[in-house]
């Protein structure tokens, strides 16, 4: 039980640092969306940016997914020949 524990609070300091470097984007990309437009954002400029980085989050979160697959793919094939030889 000990272990589960300790492995949830690892989870939750992951996620947390990733609302932390999130929210920094967030600022960050922001204020090049404004340097970029100038002045106060309008609402269409505010959904172009949300749009943007949504599409920009979509892209990254499935190209690691294809490599975290691939990934998983060449160690299972690995065990699975290991396996064989013995």
């Amino acid at each position: 039980m000990h272990t589960d524990v300790i492995e949830k609070i690892i989870i939750l300091v992951i996620a947390s640092l990733g609302l932390i470097t999130a929210l920094a984007w967030d600022t960050a990309l922001s204020s090049l969306f404004k340097k970029l437009f100038g002045g106060e954002q309008t609402l269409l400029e505010e959904m172009s940016y949300a749009l943007v980085i949504t599409i920009i989050a979509a892209v990254i979160s499935v190209l690691l997914s294809r490599s975290l697959r691939r990934k998983k793919s060449k160690n299972f094939s690995k065990l699975g020949r290991s396996g064989s030889e013995q």
